[in-house]
Order: structure tokens, then C-alpha cells, then sequence
């Protein structure tokens, strides 16, 4: 069963909705009258005479004005400003930091959380095209694994005491003492529990 629209066309509707859509009260594509917009018309000549309108035009102003900074989300801020880096490096690393607490994180952590232990891993894991060197798959989470030389003999070899210490061993980052690995393979050849993957 269907029934007329109720603006007046004489169109079949089916279903609940008394309009077709697009169709109102006032008929078919609705516009003010002329009347309506002489009004309106005025109302906006009066307005734009007055302070607020000024203050709106130097808000959307504002808003369209672009940023005079080079930086910009997601970009990195140490490639458009090199000189930067280096000056955040010396005032917010180490005991200038604000959260210092006298050195308590331990040396092995320490060194795995430092820019140059990052470095060292993407270009091991480059080298190799991220792909695990036992499994040979790709896609997996991948780890850097010291190898031949393993971490710990490189720290009792050299005697690793501090940070600085560990940086300038050669052998830390020398990148043929390293090869990729995914999780699976690395927790078999360190014989230890496995980690949720």
C-alpha cells in the first residue's frame, strides 16, 4: 500500500515517511521568499557595521594564517634543525635531565635505550633485508643478536664498567658482529624462557 506526499506533488510514498525526500511542508525545493531575504540582507548590512563582525573577521584571520615554524606534526624536528640536537643532547641528557635520580638505571639497559645501540640494530637489521637469519622469514618481530662475539663476553672481555666506557668498545658496534633474528630463533639460541609473542 502506499499514500501521497503530504507537500502537495501527488508522489506515491511507501512505508512510514510522509515526504519524499528532499519534498517539505512548503512543497518542493523550499526557498525563502523574497521578503525573507530583503530582511536577512539587512540584518547582515547592520552587522558587518559593528566591532563584533570586525573581531570575527580577525579571528578567521588568525585561524587561516599558516604556522611561521618549520616544524610541522610528524615531522623530525633534528633534520630541519640539526644544531638542536646537539644542544638538547647536552642540557637534557644525563644529570641535567629533569628526572635524574643519580644514575639507577642498570648498565645493560642503559646501553640498549642509547640513540647509538638503535643505530647499530637497523643497520644489522638492513644488512640482513629484515629477515631472520635461521628461519630465513620475514614479517616476524625481529631482535639484533650479537654474533659471534655475544654481549656478555664483549662486557667481560673489555671489563664494561659505565656507559662511556661501553660506547668507546669497538666491538659493541661493529656491524659484523651481529645478525637478525625473530623472537623464536633468538630465545632458542640463548636457551632462556620465551617471551609472549
Amino acid at each position: 500500500m502506499f499514500q501521497l506526499c503530504e507537500c502537495g506533488c501527488g508522489g506515491k510514498i511507501e512505508g512510514k515517511n510522509i515526504f519524499i525526500h528532499g519534498h517539505n511542508r512548503r512543497g518542493v525545493n523550499y526557498s525563502h521568499t523574497e521578503k525573507t531575504k530583503t530582511k536577512i540582507r539587512q540584518k547582515q548590512i547592520i552587522w558587518r557595521k559593528t566591532t563584533s563582525y570586525n573581531e570575527f573577521l580577525e579571528r578567521q584571520h588568525i585561524r587561516g594564517k599558516k604556522s611561521k615554524t618549520l616544524f610541522k606534526k610528524g615531522h623530525d624536528i633534528h633534520k630541519i634543525y640539526p644544531e638542536l640536537k646537539k644542544k638538547i643532547e647536552k642540557y637534557q641528557h644525563g644529570k641535567f635531565h629533569w628526572n635524574w635520580k643519580g644514575g639507577i638505571t642498570p648498565l645493560v639497559l642503559a646501553i640498549r635505550n642509547h640513540e647509538k645501540y638503535r643505530m647499530w640494530r637497523n643497520a644489522v637489521f638492513e644488512r640482513d633485508n629484515y629477515t631472520c637469519k635461521i628461519c630465513n622469514e620475514r614479517g616476524r618481530y625481529l631482535e639484533a643478536d650479537h654474533f659471534p662475539d655475544r654481549f656478555s663476553n664483549i662486557f667481560e672481555e673489555f671489563h664494561i664498567k659505565n656507559l662511556d666506557e661501553a660506547l668507546n668498545c669497538e666491538k659493541f658496534w661493529n656491524i659484523n658482529n651481529g645478525r637478525t633474528l625473530c623472537r623464536r630463533c633468538h630465545d632458542k639460541t640463548k636457551g632462556r624462557k620465551k617471551k609472549p609473542i
